[in-house]
């Protein structure tokens, strides 16, 4: 079993300091600030939640928490990929989830009654994300009833992704399934881009897929098939594909071929 990784603070707080001394960078902290927990809280009390959480960082390949470890504190990932998954007693792996920038991970865990994480989370990616330990963030849950709101948001919306996941998976073909999770992958990243820029009219619909394998496994696909859909949606001019960097060029087109299909 590998170790979780130690807590990686912010060059400029002292090791045994509870919180950052400074602010954090711009963009992690407007993605703070915009997130499901944090966004609508009194400034205050958003205040008080991001000096308790710490900045940490992992490795490509590094695990944010390991099955059977000790459950201590959930993550929003600020940079990076990592991926949730199940490993079943003869090796095989179940993805669970791909989590993004934006994303939660770990904090349905922290309400289950359990002891000890029943799944795994690795980093795809050098990964750095905003954590919070769960025995003070509990606290802090007890005497202020818009955390708890905000935390049944975030719930709510893992929840959503789960289902839409099951449904995309339904969908009869490779086309209408890779075109209902780049969509449902666009709809994720365009709204926390867009909430901290909400006057560029500029945005651009871009999504990085790498590592494709991936991608595919959340939808039930090989690897090839989900290649072979992206290259029919590309020769009909819908998308540019370079190496799983996608940019969307007729978004009501991959949503005719989404629906239709």
């Amino acid at each position: 079993m590998k170790p979780m990784p130690e807590a990686t603070r912010l060059p400029f707080a002292p090791i045994d300091a509870p919180a950052q001394t400074r602010p954090l960078p711009l963009d992690y902290r407007l993605l703070l600030d915009h997130s499901l927990l944090l966004g609508n809280l009194e400034p205050g009390l958003r205040q008080e939640l991001i000096e308790l959480g710490c900045l940490r960082t992992w490795k490509r390949g590094a695990f944010l928490f390991d099955e059977e470890s000790p459950i201590r504190h959930f993550h929003l990932l600020l940079s990076g990929k990592a991926r949730e998954y199940y490993c079943s007693g003869t090796g095989a792996e179940y993805l669970r989830r791909l989590a993004r920038p934006g994303c939660y991970v770990g904090l349905h865990s922290a309400f289950c009654n359990r002891e000890h994480y029943s799944h795994r989370c690795q980093a795809l990616t050098a990964v750095t994300a905003f954590s919070w330990p769960t025995g003070p963030f509990d606290e802090y849950l007890g005497h202020h009833p818009d955390i708890g709101l905000a935390v049944s948001a975030i719930l709510a919306d893992y929840f959503e992704c789960s289902c839409r996941r099951n449904c995309l998976c339904r969908k009869p073909t490779a086309r209408s399934r890779v075109a209902g999770y780049l969509l449902s992958s666009l709809c994720r990243d365009c709204r926390h881009r867009c909430c901290r820029r909400p006057d560029d009219s500029a945005h651009s619909h871009r999504l990085d897929l790498w590592p494709l394998t991936h991608a595919a496994e959340d939808v039930n696909l090989t690897r090839e098939a989900f290649s072979r859909a992206l290259i029919s949606l590309q020769k009909e001019g819908i998308l540019h594909c370079d190496n799983g960097k996608i940019t969307i060029l007729e978004l009501d087109a991959l949503k005719a071929v989404s629906g239709v299909e």
